[in-house]
């Protein structure tokens, strides 16, 4: 519980920084299982900035095809799915 709340913070930090804080206009695209901990991070997040939280349809296949539905605003990627978005363009 440490670990994910000193993550929470450092996020909150680094994004303050830059001048732009998340808020209810932003949704955010959930693609990873809920049981790992970086999409556990970053459902912490969602819940304390109250950002909307969309979940992709299963199918990796199909990720471009739910991003242009929920058109998410933040969006923590993994190469895996880099890749995935690099060869579809």
């Amino acid at each position: 519980h440490k670990m994910v709340l000193a993550h929470v913070l450092a996020f909150q930090t680094r994004i303050s920084k830059s001048g732009r804080m998340l808020d209810e206009q932003d949704t955010h695209l959930s693609f990873l299982p809920l049981a790992h901990i970086f999409e556990l991070d970053n459902i912490s997040m969602g819940i304390l900035y109250g950002i909307k939280v969309g979940f992709y349809s299963g199918n990796v296949a199909n990720i471009l095809d739910d991003m242009r539905v929920l058109k998410p605003t933040v969006l923590a990627i993994v190469p895996r799915i880099l890749n995935k978005i690099y060869a579809d363009i």
